[in-house]
């Protein structure tokens, strides 16, 4: 070993894997709240039941209330903060646009009028059409099987649910047969049902009547056909809503923000898809978004819906929304349009299941390695059985280790023990062809414990008592699972798929499929435009309202900004933009102080343990990895590192969660304040790695094995570079800054000024499946006292909120903390934050909560320490978004980076909110797909900065990442806050699966109590070593 000093029996093995008969060690070192310190090997806590108990998520308005408490705690007023900044309007010398962009939004409009009326006017005129209401009415759809009713839209966590693929789609087939059989309907005019509890028709279906309520029944046949659960008889109850829902409301959505009901959407909206949920043998409806069941039938190609592993396929669709936007006409103009985008749903093929097995297998009777993983994947597939009178559905639980000659069951009404080969012989004269396959085991569905709400509970006590009842419950049901053969069994065609469902192949499989070339997504939107019948005179569904939409996306004027200089140390200067190159012999702007270091070898290893297909792994030797660890030493020290020789060069021989942990645990033991972990791609341990890397407080840096063999083999200095480039900034470093001139605007000095504090919040949108988890919020800033380096933490708040109304003030408020510590007490004189975290729905929440309270926290803390309230502007990002750009011209054999739009490209006009200061930015380079441009509303502007300043100053922060010499798709505070946001999220689900669950009470103080205790046991303040560095780079 280089360097000396470790004694190779304690991790009790050598560079070359022979065993030293070393010692176990324990897994952690700075365990956090008994973390992992308290278990040793072998000891991975219990997954199931990890997560939050009681109270686990809050509601909008609970949020709400919460914040106007803390608004009068601190003084304020609610609902005292000003509207947002209006739009500007175009400067009278602005140049000619660079180029025009199409988009996906298509104008609404009256077929008499043209594109260009005011929305007033497109309102005033269908209400002369639609006078006076729309009228809403309730539904209720109910089963009856054998005697017992079951509610279709409300199954209840005692019950089974429904086999079927949707409940909303089960009802659209039940509305579809209605339409075509009941007079009453056909009488209606235009009706427009969602699938769910509401209906909107366009007359009174009371009127002239005393009813409350009407019934509609289907029996017999058609109620099993229908209900695809062999139901005896449905009703359908159309029940009257005593408040009638006026008309004038069906545009009130294209305000710029929304009451927090979506009512008013709702209409509007269904309008548009009716066409599609009225023709349930074309199209499914799924979450908002359509899809056709038949692609290729329709125009798409096997590209657009592909088939994957024979039992999986893509389903093309389309998500739609109304917005309000400029228009054509641009400032001033106030427009109605639909925004249309394409949206891919993995579901499973229909078909026999013994298809997915070779004529081969089937005669050996014994699956071969790539079937064994396919059906080791078919987890909560769901699957119907056709033998016997009637067809029933499951979902797989597992693929048995057994066979229908070996299994055998308890046959009670013979009191005796049977062979599944036996049963289906004499019970059903089935022989079966390949008993010797092993068999499925199947389960019906049921809810979560997770799931089940405590309702009308008087105390804590009952409602746990509630929840221990339908623990009970639920596992009679889980009990209930049984083995049946492969070759009886199909797969149910038009079941969504989730992703934990997938192997790592598949998803990664699906993911390449999804990403399409502008040229691609453009062509399909129209495909789906058309299919959809949006535009076609003859769908009396959308022009029986008087509405029309366009055929062609809206055309917008787009600008280049000009990107800043990226300055190196010795004043070496590179000109930023969509890519650029370090200058030959520029040294790092910080160089960061390395004194102590290990590199570790981790290699794939068969039987280890994991499930991935085995295959020919990529073995390096410790002579490559020799030569690596000296070309890393040479390019570092040309950047102006002074990098020694490493403590140790080390092959760790368990390649596994124990042997990361131990490995870091002994890198530890040695000094080193950074450590190198060469890890085969095969292997997933990045999670455990970081996780050891917050218990030993070594910062850690992982590469993959193929990436070093590329620098090796290939000589590929640029990722060698980029390897170094994160090694300084993960150590303390800072690579470069960013140069901005006269042309970027006014005031482009002060964007560099150390008085000027920068922060980055985004909130992740990291789950956990079947686990109740808080929500982690990231944040960046640039507190140091180099103006351009950004450093980050995260915390947690409750999960399932789409607002970060609860933590910004306090980060806030920290990051000033971290300000005044670095700058000797002084105050920021402008803040700038960037944030995300909002849907189009919550800005007044943004406006009149988060930033009322951020505004009142500058407030205390300047009179606290005696400084002048600091400047603030505050701007939040989306992408949370379905509008695209396609470049005029663009060439469909190009690859994407040249279809898509430029890097810098600005959009300010036509489909921005009329009411609102915002604009689009495309700061990067797009490798692959169609970019998804950001959004940027400025909510507060205290700089009053003119648009072109706001543009290029958010230009210019996407040159600061470090890491590769490309810009970024977001400003660098939320790029960067984006990604400690993620490593937060994951901390958070190996923390969780080492404690198992948490006691969070039942209100929302004490739910916020334990994601601030959950934060200090996890944020990397208080890791000295970390907290001047971006260990997560």
């Amino acid at each position: 070993m280089m360097g000396g000093g470790a004694d190779e029996s304690r991790l009790g093995v050598n560079f070359k894997g022979e065993s030293t008969g070393g010692a176990r060690l324990p897994l952690g070192h700075r365990p956090r709240n008994g973390a992992a310190g308290e278990q040793n090997e072998g000891s991975e806590g219990s997954s199931s039941g990890s997560g939050f108990l009681g109270k686990t998520t809050i509601t909008g308005t609970e949020g709400r209330k919460f914040a106007e408490g803390k608004i009068k705690e601190m003084g304020g007023k609610v609902g005292s903060m000003k509207e947002a900044p209006a739009p500007l309007p175009p400067k009278p010398d602005a140049s000619a646009p660079d180029l025009t962009v199409f988009t996906n939004a298509f104008g609404l409009a009256l077929p008499a009028e043209s594109y260009t009326a005011y929305v007033i006017g497109f309102i005033d005129r269908l209400l002369q059409i639609l006078d006076p209401h729309v009228y809403k009415c309730h539904v209720e759809v109910r089963g009856v099987k054998r005697e017992q009713e079951y509610d279709f839209l409300e199954p209840r966590p005692d019950t089974i649910e429904s086999v079927d693929s949707s409940v909303s789609r089960r009802c659209l087939r039940i509305w579809e047969y209605l339409l075509k059989n009941e007079d009453r309907l056909q009488r209606a005019g235009l009706v427009y049902y969602d699938g769910a509890h509401v209906i909107y028709s366009l007359m009174d279906f009371f009127a002239g009547t005393q009813q409350d309520s009407f019934t509609f029944t289907v029996a017999g046949k058609e109620a099993e056909d229908l209900s695809a659960d062999q139901f005896d008889m449905i009703f359908f109850t159309v029940n009257k809503v005593e408040d009638s829902y006026q008309r004038e409301s069906i545009m009130r959505h294209l305000a710029y923000y929304s009451s927090g009901s979506n009512s008013d959407v709702t209409f509007a909206e269904l309008v548009l898809i009716q066409y599609c949920l009225n023709n349930t043998s074309e199209f499914l409806a799924r979450r908002g978004k359509v899809y056709l069941l038949d692609g290729k039938k329709h125009g798409f190609t096997p590209f657009d819906c592909p088939v994957i592993d024979g039992h999986i396929e893509l389903k093309i669709g389309m998500s739609k929304g109304i917005r309000l936007v400029q228009g054509p006409q641009g400032f001033g103009h106030v427009h109605s349009a639909v925004v249309i985008d394409t949206h891919k749903m993995v579901s499973q093929v229909e078909g026999p299941l013994l298809s997915l097995i070779s004529e081969q297998s089937r005669m050996r009777q014994q699956l071969s390695g790539a079937e064994f993983e396919l059906f080791s994947h078919l987890h909560d597939f769901r699957v119907e059985s056709q033998h016997g009178s009637k067809k029933r559905r499951y979902f797989v639980s597992e693929l048995a280790n057994m066979n229908s000659l070996t299994h055998e069951f308890d046959l009670e009404s013979q009191a005796r023990r049977v062979t599944v080969e036996q049963y289906f012989r004499e019970r059903y004269n089935i022989q079966l062809e390949f008993p010797g396959l092993p068999l499925l085991k199947l389960k019906r569905k049921k809810k979560s414990p997770t799931e089940i709400e405590k309702k009308n509970k008087e105390t804590e006590e009952e409602a746990n008592e509630n929840i221990k009842e339908q623990r009970k419950i639920l596992s009679k049901h889980d009990e209930a699972t049984f083995h049946m053969p492969i070759e009886l069994l199909w797969l149910v065609g038009n079941s969504g798929v989730a992703l934990y469902q997938l192997c790592k192949a598949q998803a990664a499989e699906i993911t390449s499929q999804c990403i399409v070339p502008p040229s691609v997504r453009r062509a399909n939107i129209a495909g789906m435009h058309k299919t959809v019948c949006l535009s076609d005179e003859n769908n009396n569904l959308i022009a029986g309202t008087g509405i029309a939409v366009d055929n062609i996306g809206m055309e917008v004027p787009a600008r280049i900004l000009q990107a800043p200089q990226i300055q190196y140390g010795c004043g070496d200067l590179s000109n930023g933009g969509a890519m650029w190159r370090t200058p030959p012999g520029a040294k790092y702007l910080i160089p960061a102080v390395i004194s102590k270091w290990a590199i570790y070898y981790v290699p794939f290893q068969p039987g280890s343990g994991h499930h991935e297909k085995i295959r020919t792994a990529l073995q390096l030797t410790e002579r490559d990895i020799r030569s690596f660890t000296e070309k890393l030493i040479l390019t570092c020290q040309s950047k102006g590192m002074n990098l020694p020789m490493p403590l140790e060069v080390h092959k760790v021989a368990q390649s596994d969660k124990v042997g990361i942990f131990r490995t870091v645990e002994r890198s530890r033991k040695l000094g080193a304040q950074f450590a190198i972990f060469v890890i085969d791609e095969k292997l997933d341990l990045h999670e455990h790695l970081k996780m050891a890397e917050c218990d030993f407080e070594v910062v850690t840096q992982e590469l993959q094995a193929k990436t070093v063999n590329a620098v090796l083999k290939e000589g590929r200095s640029t990722t060698l570079e980029n390897i170094v480039h994160k090694m300084n900034c993960k150590n303390g470093g800072l690579n470069n800054t960013i140069v901005c001139n006269p042309a970027h605007g006014q005031s482009y000095k002060s964007w560099t000024s150390p008085s000027r504090l920068y922060i980055g919040i985004v909130m992740s949108k990291e789950a956990v499946q079947g686990k109740s988890r808080p929500t982690c919020v990231g944040y960046c800033s640039n507190h140091s006292k180099e103006p351009m380096a950004f450093l980050g933490d995260f915390a947690f708040m409750p999960a399932r909120y789409d607002n970060i109304i609860l933590v910004a003030p306090d980060i806030v408020k920290t990051v000033i903390g971290k300000y005044m510590k670095e700058h000797g007490k002084a105050f920021p004189k402008e803040i700038v934050v960037y944030r995300i975290g909002h849907s189009d729905s919550s800005i007044r929440d943004v406006l009149h909560y988060e930033l009322q309270l951020v505004d009142l926290t500058l407030s205390c803390l300047a009179a606290e320490h005696g400084h002048n309230k600091p400047l603030l502007q505050y701007i939040a990002a989306s992408k949370q978004h379905s509008i695209r750009f396609f470049p005029q011209g663009m060439d469909p054999a190009d690859k994407p980076p040249l279809q898509n739009l430029k890097a810098g490209s600005a959009i300010d006009e036509g489909v921005v909110n009329p009411h609102l200061r915002q604009f689009f930015l495309n700061s990067h380079t797009t490798l692959q797909g169609t970019s998804r441009t950001p959004s940027y509303t400025v909510l507060r502007d205290d700089l009053a900065y003119s648009m072109d300043e706001l543009k290029n100053q958010t230009n210019c922060l996407a040159h600061l990442h470090q890491i590769v010499n490309l810009p970024t798709s977001l400003p660098s505070p939320l790029y960067i806050a984006g990604e400690y946001a993620k490593r937060g999220a994951m901390l958070l689900d190996q923390y969780m699966t080492r404690i198992g669950s948490i006691d969070a009470g039942r209100s929302i103080e004490s739910l916020m109590e334990e994601c601030l205790k959950l934060t200090r046991a996890l944020e990397l303040e208080h890791v000295p070593l970390f907290r001047d560095k971006r260990i997560n780079a």
